[in-house]
């Protein structure tokens, strides 16, 4: 199983919604997206800690992350913007 599928079954276990993309798949760049109710009510930073306790195992593997958590709300209204066109196989449901 290769790295970002391994990463993406991780965030699946714990979130609703998760998105794992590298576009090259050799750990230079790995963007995460993370969706679910359970951020209501953190700070930004609070979010992208709890994300990165999930991933931790993989931190070393990789050069570089951008980690991202919204609540289903909050992706609903941002996952059809311009930012997020990388995903190309975020849930449009």
């Amino acid at each position: 199983m290769k790295r970002t599928a391994k990463i993406q079954k991780a965030l699946q276990a714990h979130y609703k919604i998760a998105i794992v993309y590298d576009e090259k798949d050799d750990g230079h760049f790995v963007q995460v997206i993370c969706a679910d109710d359970l951020f209501s009510g953190l700070s930004l930073l609070n979010r992208t800690r709890a994300i990165n306790q999930v991933i931790m195992p993989w931190h070393n593997l990789v050069h570089a992350w951008s980690v991202k958590g919204f609540t289903l709300d909050e992706w609903a209204t941002k996952k059809d913007t311009a930012e997020y066109q990388f995903c190309k196989h975020y849930p449009k449901s």
